[in-house]
């Protein structure tokens, strides 16, 4: 393949770049190093029909981490798509748009963002993909934005829409860098005689913050089954909450049910039993992060996502930037 044109983003930002490529309608390939990596955007006739990088074939995110880049391109006259490509056309005015789009929002996350994990809000049924369940834990356990970008798996812009998708359905609140916590407060309680009476009063004057949890399979699939709910039976036909297809499970094996202090499983007089980091259930057990709960022969991880704590305040409202 010939080289039609080269040069640096810094000198020919992405945005004059690619509307000159579909401007002119040219077919070839763009391929652009970046501080170590390499992404490719395939056109033909002035429009993107392919793209790759390290982070997969999303072409708006490839396009999106062009803008924050000094990179050198080249483009050659030849397309040679990769033999499991799905060609497909996008006009580069739609690209840009959409790469726009996701860069605000990315910037509006800085690395310092925080968020606590709270429950859904009441009344509303909230379906999450492993991947995102998987997130939300790594979330609650206190990691940053930028410590969450740290380690990997997407760009600055997936991260940042996959977390605003969470905040949106209520499971998410930021904690900004500037808000003010009461922190004055627990020191005088601390040596008042009697603190205890204090948050039970809270409790019954305001709505009580609940946490989310998780059971996560053993095996290669590791399926995640997000537990928002207040109730969840666990066995082998399908109409359980949760359905675990395996002969040494009975049809109505378990239930794990939210307690005020958070979740706890009881057998529902299985064959094979039910238990808990080993232990046989024989009434209703509560249930703590990391536990290794056995139904037959099938072993699960339970994990809890952390919640909003008392006294701490966001301002951001649920859904918006």
């Amino acid at each position: 393949m010939l080289v039609i044109l080269q040069g640096s983003l810094r000198h020919f930002p992405p945005e004059q770049l690619l509307s000159f490529l579909a401007q002119h309608r040219h077919s070839g390939t763009l391929d652009v190093e970046m501080k170590g990596r390499r992404a490719r955007l395939f056109f033909r006739d002035g429009f993107v029909v392919w793209g790759e990088s390290p982070e997969g074939n999303d072409v708006v995110a490839i396009v999106a981490s062009l803008f924050d880049q000094e990179a050198a391109f080249t483009f050659l006259d030849g397309v040679e798509l990769p033999a499991n490509a799905a060609e497909k056309p996008h006009p580069i005015d739609a690209i840009l748009e959409e790469a726009q789009r996701r860069i605000v929002i990315a910037q509006t996350l800085p690395d310092e963002a925080r968020f606590h994990v709270v429950d859904a809000p009441a009344g509303q049924e909230i379906s999450l993909k492993p991947e995102q369940f998987k997130l939300l834990f790594r979330i609650g356990s206190g990691r940053t934005f930028g410590e969450l970008m740290a380690e990997g798996g997407a760009t600055r812009e997936e991260l940042a829409a996959a977390i605003r998708t969470l905040e949106a359905s209520g499971l998410l609140l930021r904690i900004d860098s500037g808000a003010q916590r009461p922190a004055a407060a627990p020191p005088e309680a601390a040596p008042q005689p009697a603190p205890a009476p204090e948050p039970a009063a809270t409790e019954k004057t305001g709505p009580a913050k609940k946490r989310a949890g998780a059971l996560t399979s053993a095996g290669t699939d590791a399926a995640v089954h997000p537990l928002v709910g207040n109730a969840y039976t666990i066995g082998r036909e399908p109409g359980n909450d949760i359905v675990v297809p395996d002969a040494s499970v009975s049809s109505r094996h378990a239930r794990i049910s939210r307690t005020p202090d958070g979740f706890a499983i009881e057998d529902l007089g299985s064959r094979n039993g039910t238990f808990v980091n080993g232990e046989p259930v024989k009434q209703a057990v509560a249930l703590a992060d990391n536990d290794m709960v056995r139904l037959g022969k099938i072993v699960f991880t339970f994990n809890l996502a952390a919640e909003l704590k008392a006294g701490e305040t966001t301002a951001t409202n649920l859904g918006h930037s």
